[in-house]
């Protein structure tokens, strides 16, 4: 998603390639705007638009964590 290799992506970015991700999938649930911001917080809490790595990674592993 990085495609500049900024170390970083904007929110836009991460939920375009969340709605790509959910097509290929056939997850036809659109997030709601609650959950919206509840993963722009645990992404970027810093309040920056901007999404690292390491947010990005504690980010998934909590999501896998959940799936347990």
């Amino acid at each position: 998603m990085d495609t500049k290799g900024e170390g970083f992506v904007t929110f836009e970015v991460f939920a375009e390639a969340g709605k790509k991700m959910q097509q290929a999938l056939n997850l036809n649930k659109e997030p709601t705007d609650e959950e919206k911001q509840k993963y722009k917080q645990l992404l970027g809490p810093n309040n920056t638009g901007k999404i690292t790595f390491e947010n990005f990674q504690k980010f998934v592993k909590a999501g896998l964590e959940k799936l347990k």
